[in-house]
């Protein structure tokens, strides 16, 4: 069984999930100090804060989650470049298949074998592509979903710090046993950020798929559609095991990708009607019927 990431994107994951790390750090560093630098005053390992020290806490609390945890839209530069591998790999493919969609320049001398010197770095051969309207408002809604997932995380985070001190305060507890409680509700968010970067990466990588087919089926004029593609090992959902190889139109894609997006590792290869040979058809469903065979074993 391969067990290969259709969507060749854990590198843009693997950073993303580094930043988060580094980012986590350093607010629970920041956010830990001042707590145990209010305390200091306590002669005795007791909680002991007031009123208007636990609000005075609470707005250094929040600013710090401001200031390093959401600043800067940090998560949209690993979006776009996931969202960039997958516009290019879907183009890509297009191209091979013949499908008439128009090159790019950079692409043009791609094929020739030719480096562009003015091709967009950052955006690569499919520079001028990622600028097409689907694509911005694509790219737009999923800058912005996973910002609102880390504040509303991140709203929660603040208000289990909030309850940490006021039960320590109410039951007396210990500061080292504050400071330990207040880290594992640190550590949740951090996990939860981490949930989402697993996600998104692959969410943009398959939303750029989904828009550039959509784009270059009112480009050529011919229907071009999805291969839904696993990763082909246990750990793939049945439902998504069930799609393996199977071919959908984009709204169906869409539509199966965000019924189960969370951890999502699948990916999507576009079809060119003429290009989906019979012997290409029978080739996924033995996969198919292959993973599902491996699953049944494995739930044995």
């Amino acid at each position: 069984m391969s067990r290969s990431n259709p969507t060749r994107t854990r590198t843009i994951e693997a950073a993303w999930l580094a930043e988060i790390n580094r980012r986590w750090r350093r607010f629970t560093r920041a956010v830990v100090a001042r707590l145990e630098s209010d305390l200091l005053t306590n002669a005795e390992d007791v909680f002991e804060m007031s009123a208007a020290q636990q609000r005075t806490y609470m707005a250094y609390l929040d600013g710090q989650i401001s200031a390093v945890l959401l600043a800067d839209d940090w998560q949209a530069r690993y979006q776009l470049e996931a969202y960039r591998r997958g516009l290019e790999t879907t183009r890509a493919s297009l191209l091979a298949q013949g499908s008439g969609i128009t090159p790019s320049e950079a692409e043009r001398l791609a094929a020739q074998g030719i480096a562009s010197f003015s091709a967009v770095p950052s955006l690569g051969t499919a520079g001028s592509a990622l600028t097409a309207p689907i694509h911005l408002d694509a790219f737009a809604f999923l800058q912005g979903r996973a910002f609102d997932k880390l504040t509303g995380w991140t709203d929660v985070m603040s208000g289990e710090v909030r309850q940490v001190l006021f039960d320590s305060v109410a039951e007396g507890r210990g500061i080292r046993t504050t400071v330990r409680d207040m880290r594992a509700r640190i550590d949740v968010s951090r996990s939860r950020a981490r949930l989402i970067a697993r996600t998104e990466v692959n969410q943009a990588y398959g939303r750029a798929a989904i828009s550039e087919v959509t784009r270059a089926s009112g480009e050529t004029g011919v229907d071009i559609e999805l291969r839904w593609i696993t990763v082909r090992d246990t750990k793939v959902r049945h439902l998504h095991a069930r799609w393996h190889g199977v071919v959908m139109t984009a709204e169906t894609a869409s539509a199966n990708k965000n019924a189960s997006p969370w951890n999502c590792r699948c990916g999507f290869a576009p079809v060119v009607p003429d290009a989906d040979t019979p012997a290409k058809q029978a080739e996924f469903a033995a996969q198919r019927a292959a993973l599902l065979a491996l699953e049944a074993q494995d739930a044995a």
